[in-house]
C-alpha cells in the first residue's frame, strides 16, 4: 500500500535544520509533535554538531516517536553546509509535501493544517508560503517584533502576482520567506534539489530554479511558523554578514547566475560588499560588537548609494 494514499491528508515530511541547536531544538521538536494535523512524517537532519544536539534528538525521539507516522534521526561525519542538509532532508522524506524548519524556530500548531487545507482547495499549487512571526531571542508575546516592515505591499503585490512577475522579481532580491515556505516533494527533487555549490544559500537560489521552471509560488495570508532572530539561525541573515562562507555562496551566485541580468554598478555593488566582509574578517573586526556592527551595516548603506 502506497504510504502517500488519502491525497486529501497526505503524508506531509516536517523536515528540521539541525546545526549546534542544542539551546533550542527541543521547542522546535514540541511544535512538530503538537501540530493538529495527524499525518506527519519527523525528519531531522544534523550537520555535524559539535554540541549535544544529537543527543538530545535521540533521547526526545525515544520518548515521542508514537505521536509520528515516521521519525528519522540523519547525521553527518563532516560539515557540509545548509544546501546539503536541505537535500538530505528531502532524499529521505517519504512524504508528498516537505516542510522545512530550522532547528530554532517553531510550527504554530495549526501550520501544517492550514497548509494541507490550502493546497487542497488549490490543486494548481506545487508550493506555497505563510507568513512568519519574528521574535527577538524567545518567543513568546513579549519578545514579538511588533515594528517588523517584511509584508510591505511591494511585496505581498509580487507574492500574489503572476509568474512573470515573480521570475522577474526574483533576478533582483528574494522576496519568499524561507521559514514559511511548504514545497511539493517531487518538485524538489525534479529541479535537481538544492544548488550545494552555493554552500549557506539554499533558499534563493532553489526559489529562483522553481519559478524558471514554471512553478509559480503561491501565498497563504496567515501567520504559520515563529522566527527566532538570533545570532546562530539557520536561516538568519543577520548572523550571516561576517560569515565569509555564507558571502563566498552569496558572491557565487551572483557571478553564476543573477549578473547577466543587471549592469557593471551593480556587479560592482556585490563585489564590493563581499570585499568589506573580506576586509572585516582580515582585520579581525568580524565579531558580535555592536559597534563592529553598526560600522559594517553603515559602510554597506554607503556602498549602496554609491553603486
Amino acid at each position: 500500500m502506497n504510504i502517500n494514499m488519502m491525497n486529501e491528508r497526505p503524508i506531509v515530511s516536517v523536515a528540521v535544520l539541525a546545526y549546534n541547536s542544542s539551546k533550542y531544538i527541543l521547542e522546535t521538536l514540541e511544535s512538530a509533535k503538537k501540530q493538529t494535523y495527524e499525518r506527519i512524517e519527523l525528519i531531522v537532519s544534523d550537520d555535524a554538531s559539535t554540541d549535544n544536539t544529537v543527543e538530545i534528538c535521540k533521547n526526545w525521539i525515544e520518548e515521542n516517536r508514537t505521536y509520528f507516522i515516521n521519525v528519522k534521526l540523519l547525521t553527518t561525519s563532516q560539515n557540509s553546509g545548509t544546501s546539503s542538509n536541505c537535500n538530505r532532508l528531502i532524499n529521505n522524506a517519504v512524504g508528498e509535501w516537505v516542510k522545512l524548519i530550522a532547528a530554532d524556530d517553531i510550527l504554530f500548531e495549526d501550520c501544517i493544517e492550514k497548509c494541507v487545507k490550502f493546497v487542497n482547495e488549490h490543486p494548481s499549487v506545487k508550493w506555497m508560503v505563510g507568513k512568519t512571526l519574528k521574535y527577538e531571542n524567545i518567543i513568546d508575546e513579549d519578545h514579538l517584533i511588533k515594528s517588523d516592515t517584511l509584508y510591505t505591499s511591494q511585496r505581498l503585490s509580487v507574492l500574489t502576482g503572476s509568474l512573470e512577475e515573480q521570475q522577474a522579481a526574483i533576478l533582483n532580491y528574494s522576496f519568499i520567506e524561507a521559514p514559511a515556505l511548504f514545497i511539493n516533494a517531487k518538485i524538489l527533487r525534479d529541479v535537481g534539489g538544492y544548488n550545494e555549490k552555493y554552500q549557506l544559500l539554499e533558499d534563493w537560489p532553489m526559489n529562483k530554479k522553481l519559478l524558471e521552471a514554471g512553478y509559480k509560488c503561491y501565498f497563504l495570508d496567515d501567520y504559520i511558523v515563529g522566527y527566532r532572530k538570533n545570532e546562530n539561525s539557520v536561516f538568519n541573515i543577520n548572523s550571516k554578514l561576517f560569515n565569509m562562507r555564507y558571502q563566498e555562496s552569496l558572491l557565487e551566485f551572483y557571478k553564476s547566475e543573477l549578473f547577466e541580468y543587471h549592469n557593471n554598478c551593480y556587479r560592482l555593488n556585490k563585489r564590493f560588499h563581499y570585499l568589506l566582509c573580506l576586509f572585516y574578517q582580515k582585520m579581525r573586526l568580524n565579531n558580535t560588537k555592536k559597534i563592529n556592527k553598526i560600522s559594517y551595516s553603515a559602510l554597506n548603506k554607503l556602498i549602496d548609494i554609491l553603486l
